[in-house]
């Protein structure tokens, strides 16, 4: 007999969506002894049991009936959700009832989305009534889901002393002060309620009717709530945010970027799905506000960096700034934008003021060529390497420390949003040579392909 050994199940199912009458409750619902309940009474016969994946056969999403039905089992740690959720967006009123899900071990919800979807309304009501379960707030250890989905106002008033990372993705949504004292209750309150966070993921949309925000707005008396922070990504860091200047010295991996990536809003082709369809837009950062942040910045063994940004003239000392803040970077991604009317940094400047980095190993850029061709032209012969890109990689090998092994520059295809490898050897006199290699980021454990900015869904 196999169940008492299994620790891990991949549940690959065609859920059956239950039928429920308008003003009528059932509890539990009609069907479901005859349907859910045989499915937690067999995950229960596997006593070791801890890590379930869970994944609907169909597109219209896993009901959340098979959701309740899977964290009932006692022993469950780690639950990971494959694809779409319950896609109904109204429930009877007394139905709502049901959602109880009594939760006794769990310890991860992975839900990942491209944030790119919208969400129902009835997936939001499950992750509120599961988060606020008290055994999900005081055993969760980590959180992915989509930031629609995040009960901001519990995430806010609740401890979640285990939690470890927090990650969400999709549009900014905001909390509003039952006080009205101010407008916005700042993420900083929610951390405050995470002590233990070693990642945290706000990959958030920007609204058009929103401004940035602060973490940890100026002027707010508060302390670092996450002493023992390894990674941080934030979309469309607010300049004068304090969190920044107050980073501890465990950081080692930050990303300071537009979501979706800028470029996304540069062309009318995307444009008008940004703001029409999503009603979202890029409030990206000029040159002169990130450097504001990183000379804050207090996190100097930071290893990986990834920033985006507008060059409004001051390109140059934010590069040169780099070495100074991260001395100790391996891996750095750059998203420069040219602003009209301002002389962004050369690639010669970008090369040399960052030569002094010694231990860096992989450079990425964009670095948004005047002469790039335009990702959807017709007559553009795309097996051809544009010369600009091959010139950057050019200069930016020759002059960046031995210690570089990988030099990469964005290119913009169609749909496709890449980069351009080039693997960087030294002869016996030091001179550098490239190698177009798509495969050698592999090595690295990254891809060529844009995350975040690439995989975009099929709107066209």
């Amino acid at each position: 007999m196999m169940w008492p050994h299994v620790r891990f199940l991949f549940l690959y199912c065609n859920f059956p969506y239950l039928e429920y009458e308008t003003d009528t409750y059932y509890d539990p619902p009609e069907g479901y002894d005859d349907v859910y309940a045989p499915l937690t009474a067999n995950l229960c016969r596997m006593p070791k049991l801890q890590n379930i994946t869970v994944c609907h056969a169909l597109r219209d999403g896993i009901p959340w009936e098979a959701i309740h039905a899977v964290v009932q089992v006692p022993q469950l740690r780690h639950l990971h959700i494959d694809g779409h959720l319950d896609g109904r967006n109204i429930l009877p009123h007394e139905t709502e009832r049901s959602l109880r899900f009594p939760v006794n071990s769990l310890a991860t919800i992975d839900y990942p989305s491209d944030g790119f979807r919208g969400v129902s309304a009835t997936e939001i009501k499950m992750f509120s009534v599961l988060l606020r379960q008290a055994n999900t707030r005081r055993l969760l250890e980590t959180l992915t889901i989509p930031s629609e989905c995040a009960p901001l106002d519990c995430l806010s008033a609740e401890e979640f002393p285990c939690l470890r990372k927090l990650s969400l993705i999709g549009r900014r949504n905001v909390l509003i002060s039952p006080t009205h004292t101010q407008q916005f209750v700042p993420y900083i309150s929610i951390l405050a309620n995470m002590p233990r966070l070693r990642t945290l993921a706000l990959t958030l949309a920007q609204p058009i009717n929103l401004p940035r925000q602060a973490i940890w707005p100026a002027g707010m008396g508060a302390s670092f709530p996450c002493p023992d922070l390894e990674e941080l990504v934030v979309s469309y860091p607010h300049p004068d945010d304090e969190f920044y200047a107050h980073l501890p010295p465990t950081l080692r991996h930050l990303s300071l970027r537009c979501w979706p990536r800028h470029y996304l809003h540069l062309l009318e082709h995307d444009r008008k799905v940004m703001t029409d369809s999503f009603g979202w837009y890029s409030p990206i950062l000029s040159s002169s506000e990130m450097l504001r942040i990183l000379r804050r910045c207090p996190a100097h063994n930071v290893c990986q960096l990834e920033i985006d940004f507008e060059d409004d003239g001051s390109g140059g000392d934010l590069f040169r700034c780099i070495p100074d803040v991260f001395p100790r970077l391996q891996q750095l991604v750059v998203h420069r934008y040219r602003r009209a009317g301002a002389t962004p940094a050369s690639v010669t400047t970008l090369a040399q003021a960052l030569a002094p980095l010694r231990d860096l190993r992989v450079l990425l850029c964009h670095l948004d060529f005047e002469d790039a061709p335009h990702p959807f032209a017709t007559d553009t012969d795309f097996s051809q390497l544009p010369p600009s890109l091959r010139r950057a990689a050019d200069v930016l090998a020759s002059s960046l420390a031995p210690s570089v092994e990988v030099v990469g520059i964005l290119e913009r295809l169609d749909l496709a949003n890449q980069y351009l490898c080039f693997r960087v050897t030294r002869d016996d006199q030091g001179v550098a040579r490239i190698k177009q290699d798509q495969f050698v980021l592999e090595r690295h454990g990254l891809s060529t392909q844009d995350m975040l900015g690439l995989s975009r869904p099929d709107w066209f």
